[in-house]
């Protein structure tokens, strides 16, 4: 039984880990906020090949249904 014990607290103290040093590592160290910027990728592809890339999608969404 006290085996039992110990594996539910150990994976309760992974999943508090897990909630609250997860959000302090993206906040923090990472930083991710600061990247809501657009990626290089986004910024150098030309918008013509944007629109021929959505007719396409559209297309082949329309041939499946």
């Amino acid at each position: 039984m006290s085996a039992l014990i110990l594996a539910v607290s150990g994976l309760a103290c992974f999943a508090i880990g897990y909630r609250f040093y997860s959000s302090f590592i993206e906040r923090k160290i990472f930083s991710i906020s600061e990247y809501q910027d657009k990626t290089p990728t986004e910024e150098k592809t030309p918008k013509i090949l944007k629109k021929s890339a959505e007719i396409f999608l559209i297309d082949a969404i329309n041939a499946n249904s």
